[in-house]
């Protein structure tokens, strides 16, 4: 495709445009979340970029689309990103699609034919924490959407994937929640439209198998760390009552942490026995990111100024 295009009020050369139309029409961008904590003394770190890079790669198998770095020249470019946009908290979002406007990945496998993006927006890393620890949302259970993807599917970070999600949330806003519960097609809880989601239930914290949910990063921090403070986590199938009879809810991502759930549905949960556990798993998750938890330095990837 040639000729021009108009771009937010500009008319430009197609060629000079960052983005092809192609993954507008048919979902297939794939993309992700890193976050970067700014830590006094001019310190900071990515938390758990590697992890973050292999969910691309697979995320790029899934589409048979080649990505035209190594894991370790992608890890370099958003270290010098980062560095490039000065000290400071970041919200990270690598971006992949095809530049052709007609979508056909596995007759165009030329590397040239990738467009990488990545987008760095700087935050206020109290001002996160702070909203983390104040922040109480309501669920409610969409009555609307499913999620059916297969196995192998579940596991990526694909753009048109977020269609059912969009609309989830927009289900949820309708009706006066925050957030909306999607079921996969057997009716089992499989996620929030963004966020994965963790109930406890007699101390016991429990979260959905991940062959129904996406397995995010910050899920698998959580479940990791838990363990390892000597809670019982268990991975199972949960169900639309077990959420209804839980002693508390929080949802995990990377762009919002740990986030407490006051309300599902039209109960609101006992304040009496709300939080306890959730405040001890967000000041954990704070400590490591951080890095004033040093027994998880392993997951931090410092940047040197």
């Amino acid at each position: 495709m040639s000729g021009k295009v108009w771009i937010n009020g500009k008319i430009v050369d197609y060629v000079d445009s960052f983005f092809s139309l192609g993954p507008l029409h048919y979902g297939t961008v794939i993309f992700d979340g890193i976050l970067c904590i700014a830590r006094a003394q001019k310190q900071y770190f990515l938390f758990r970029l590697y992890e973050h890079i292999n969910r691309i790669f697979y995320s790029a198998d899934i589409l048979r689309l080649k990505v035209p770095y190594t894991k370790e020249e992608l890890a370099e470019i958003i270290i010098n990103l980062v560095r490039a946009n000065g000290y400071g908290s970041y919200y990270i979002r690598p971006l992949i699609f095809e530049r052709k406007m007609y979508f056909d990945i596995v007759s165009n496998k030329k590397e040239e034919n990738r467009n990488i993006v990545i987008l760095c927006k700087k935050f206020n890393s109290w001002s996160f924490f702070f909203h983390m620890k104040k922040r109480k949302v309501s669920v409610m259970v969409s009555k609307q959407m499913k999620n059916a993807w297969s196995e192998e599917l579940t596991l990526a970070k694909i753009s048109g994937k977020y269609l059912i999600y969009t609309l989830a949330r927009i289900e949820a806003k309708e009706n006066s929640y925050d957030e909306a519960v999607i079921l996969d097609d057997k009716g089992r809880v499989s996620e929030t439209s963004s966020s994965n989601i963790f109930i406890v239930k007699d101390s016991v914290i429990k979260t959905p198998l991940t062959k129904n949910a996406l397995p995010g990063i910050t899920r698998a921090t959580v479940i990791e760390f838990a363990k390892e403070i000597n809670y019982q986590v268990q991975e199972e199938n949960i169900f639309p009552e077990d959420l209804l009879n839980a002693d508390e809810i929080f949802l995990t991502n990377s762009a919002s942490g740990i986030i407490s759930v006051s309300q599902i549905e039209n109960r609101k949960l006992d304040k009496s026995r709300q939080y306890n556990i959730v405040k001890i798993i967000q000041n954990k998750y704070i400590d490591i990111i951080t890095g004033r938890d040093p027994s998880y330095l392993r997951w931090l990837t410092p940047i040197i100024t």
